[in-house]
């Protein structure tokens, strides 16, 4: 009997390709959030800069905001 890959006798192949496509994806994914968290600090701490005399506790959520962005 000859073993093809189509005929599911190799599934650890199949099974190395996702893994392989999950951990890529992975880290497509957590690249995206680093940047998008670089860009959303700046912004998060401005808009806090500017609530602050008008509206503290919104203040405060946003740096709160801005700064779990950066540790995560």
């Amino acid at each position: 009997m000859s073993a093809s890959i189509t005929s599911g006798t190799y599934p650890s192949a199949a099974r190395s390709t996702s893994s392989g496509l999950q951990r890529f994806g992975a880290a497509v994914w957590q690249a995206l959030f680093t940047v998008g968290a670089h860009r959303a600090h700046p912004e998060l701490m401005r808009m806090a800069a500017l609530k602050a005399h008008s509206d503290p506790a919104l203040a405060r959520q946003l740096r709160a905001a801005a700064r779990d962005l950066m540790q995560a």
